[in-house]
């Protein structure tokens, strides 16, 4: 009775909420049922996020899902995510080395090592050395990547999107990015509203 739902992690939170509600029609037509239970996992709360948001939009209720069930989910952002985009490394967090970024390399360029010898390099060099390795890494990965995946953006905590937003200004300003605008604004809202909600969902019955 186990199911998983996979989405992309280069990818847009919103789209991947519109797979995920398809996914629950196909679970509940399958097995028969009403309702589903839903257990997100880390990134999944970026999808849970823009599921509930998604229903709202199109006007429907909650009625599919039984319950929530959060398993250190990232609902609100991480401040890991924040740091990368602002370059303000906090070199003790093992597992933004070495679990995080070697996940990146993975989906990425299908090859993990860089990430794990930043990790070595963390016991090995002075800090600055690692800083200034980490701020030329990242001017590479921003420009070629996550500045343009919304998945990343969806990992910005709330209270932190404005600064990155405004470092970023070109991505408000530049008619070349409207849409990767629009759609990162699209699930900041989503996440202003989650707590309402999950609220909504609370009355509804959902567990």
């Amino acid at each position: 009775n186990l199911y998983l739902y996979a989405f992309p992690l280069i990818g847009d939170p919103m789209e991947s909420a519109k797979g995920l509600n398809d996914y629950i029609q196909m679970v509940k037509q399958q097995k028969g049922v009403d309702k589903v239970n839903i257990v997100t996992i880390s990134l999944g709360g970026t999808i849970l996020t823009a599921y509930l948001e998604l229903l709202k939009e199109q006007g429907r209720d909650y009625s599919d899902v039984n319950s929530v069930v959060n398993v250190v989910s990232c609902l609100q952002g991480t401040d890991v995510m924040g740091d990368f985009y602002l370059r303000s490394w906090n070199l003790e967090d093992e597992f933004f080395f070495h679990e995080y970024i070697p996940m990146i390399m993975e989906e990425t360029s299908g090859n993990a090592a860089l990430g794990y010898l930043i990790n070595i390099a963390l016991k090995i060099f002075p800090k600055q050395v690692i800083y200034t390795l980490l701020t030329s890494a990242v001017d590479g990965i921003l420009d070629s990547l996550i500045l343009n995946c919304p998945q990343f953006w969806a990992m910005i905590p709330k209270d932190r999107y404005d600064d990155v937003i405004n470092k970023y200004s070109f991505i408000k300003n530049d008619p070349e990015y409207s849409r990767l605008y629009a759609t990162i604004e699209h699930f900041q809202q989503a996440r202003l509203n989650l707590c309402d909600n999950l609220l909504k969902l609370k009355k509804q019955g959902a567990l």
